[in-house]
This record gives C-alpha cells, sequence and structure tokens, in this order.
C-alpha cells in the first residue's frame, strides 16, 4: 500500500524534529512539510482557505472553526502547552497590585481569542472574579477565523504598534505577551504565576492545551485510521525529547478552555472535546 502524502503546517521544534529528520516514520502515512513561520499564520490559512491536508492550530481557533462548520478536525496530538497566568504581564512599576486593579484598565493582547488570552480571561472571572466585560481588550490582529467579527470589550491597537511600546506608551495598562516574560522592565500581574497555575491545574487534575493537529475532516472520513496513526507518530516524536510525558492530551484541559470559549462569547456552547477532536 503507497502511504498517503499531507501536506502539513508544524512547527519545527524538539517534539516534532524526529517527523521532520525521518527518526520517526510511518508506512500509512508520509509529510509534505510547509514551512510556515510563525506558525500561527498557518491557523489563519487553514481556517480560512483548508490549504493544508493538516496543520498545526490553536485550541480556540478549532473550537471558533467548528462554531462556522469550518471542516476540520483535531486529533489528540499536543504541540504546545503552556501555564497561561505567566504571560499576564504588566511594568514593573505600574499601579497592579492583584487581578482587581485589572479592572476598567486595558490589556493588550495579539488577538482576542487567541488561545492563551482565551485561558486567561477565564481564569481570571473564575479565580479573581474580573469579567472580560470589565476589561477593554486591545488586539493586534483579527480572529484567524474571518467569520467571527470584533467582540463586544475589543478594540483595535494603532497599526504595528508593539505590545511592549503599547505598554511604555500608556496605550495599555497591561498585556498578555508570549515575549516579555524575561524583560527587565515587565513583571507578571500575578506573584509567582507560575506556581499559582501549578496548584490550579493539580486542583482540576488537568493540563492546559494551546495548540493541536487538526485534519481536513474529509482525510479523517475516508481514512478511518489515519486519526490514531497520525497520534501515535506525534506519540513517538515527542517520546524521543521527553520520554516521561509521550502522549499529553488531557481532555480535561480541552475540557476547561472549550467551557471558557462558550463563556465568553467565541462559541453559542460549550463543545465537549469529542465534538471537535477524534478519539478525544
Amino acid at each position: 500500500m503507497n502511504a498517503l502524502t499531507l501536506k502539513i503546517a508544524i512547527a519545527r521544534t524538539p517534539y516534532t524534529e524526529a517527523l521532520f529528520n525521518g527518526t520517526v516514520v510511518s508506512d500509512r502515512v508520509s509529510f509534505d512539510f510547509v514551512d510556515v513561520k510563525p506558525i500561527t499564520r498557518a491557523f489563519r490559512r487553514m481556517a480560512r482557505t483548508l490549504e493544508f491536508d493538516a496543520c498545526e492550530m490553536a485550541l480556540a481557533t478549532l473550537a471558533v472553526a467548528h462554531r462556522y462548520d469550518i471542516p476540520v478536525t483535531g486529533v489528540p496530538a499536543v504541540l504546545l502547552r503552556e501555564y497561561p497566568l505567566p504571560h499576564l504581564v504588566c511594568l514593573r512599576d505600574a499601579p497592579i497590585s492583584q487581578p482587581s486593579d485589572l479592572r476598567g484598565r486595558r490589556i493588550a493582547v495579539r488577538a482576542y481569542s487567541q488561545t492563551t488570552a482565551v485561558w486567561i480571561r477565564g481564569l481570571l472571572e473564575t479565580e479573581y472574579g474580573v469579567k472580560p466585560d470589565e476589561v477593554t481588550w486591545l488586539t493586534q490582529e483579527d480572529s484567524h477565523v474571518a467569520q467571527l467579527g470584533p467582540q463586544p470589550s475589543e478594540q483595535s491597537l494603532a497599526p504595528d504598534m508593539e505590545i511592549y511600546d503599547a505598554l511604555v506608551n500608556g496605550v495599555a495598562d497591561a498585556a498578555i505577551t508570549l515575549h516579555l516574560g524575561s524583560h527587565p522592565n515587565i513583571r507578571t500581574v500575578i506573584p509567582d504565576a507560575g506556581q499559582a497555575m501549578r496548584d490550579w491545574f493539580a486542583r482540576h487534575q488537568a493540563q492546559p492545551i494551546n495548540h493541536l493537529v487538526v485534519v481536513k475532516s474529509e482525510l479523517l472520513r475516508e481514512h478511518d485510521w489515519l486519526a490514531a496513526e497520525l497520534t501515535t507518530l506525534f506519540a513517538r516524536a515527542r517520546s524521543l525529547k521527553d520520554g516521561s510525558d509521550p502522549a499529553p492530551f488531557s481532555r480535561a484541559g480541552a475540557a476547561l478552555l472549550l467551557q471558557f470559549c462558550a463563556l465568553q462569547g467565541l462559541t453559542p456552547i460549550a463543545y465537549g472535546p469529542e465534538s471537535l477532536i477524534a478519539g478525544a
């Protein structure tokens, strides 16, 4: 049997390197890798034009895509997971000492429907009592899914304004950013945010999920073995980097994120993971 070749866009990381260099292979499926940097640009292309057979995609993007009947389905192969609260930051001398100080303020973020932002808004509301509409959300770009328009508490930043500049210039009071954590002029809004996150996820017996693999739904219908094969391949590749964590999919983590999507109006209901992810 000839292997099924998938045109795929995923980030090249230590967890996927074995797929790129051929250390992990399958006799049933092979990959035609498309280089997209940053990989978030591939999410937009997949959601809007179905450009790839398979693609890395943020879980919140997948949820919004499902809302608008975009024919992509996830598989339980996680490519990125990280604790969100350490990415909620402000200037070191900002008059913000606790989450409640964010009420009535402005938080800059790449996109309103960014998965890290969904996690943080959900945590701010459920753990700290700060509702999403009590904050103005300053965004750099629109949703990956074209059908999702601006949200009620969302405003656009000036074109080409970087998030750090928004903080320094007083346009934003805080920010959600993956890139400023080690900056000397930046601190987390919540002290010891990493430990706060570890404790929270331990209580919920869950792990965060940010990015996973999605596939055109028609391919999964045509090849009923494909979801399991991809899940196995990505788990094998990950195990070469971290043998203690070969398959980090957390159904509870996915369910929590999907609940937050619904609470924030990104989806009309809280989808069950099984409605978006084959084999969840």
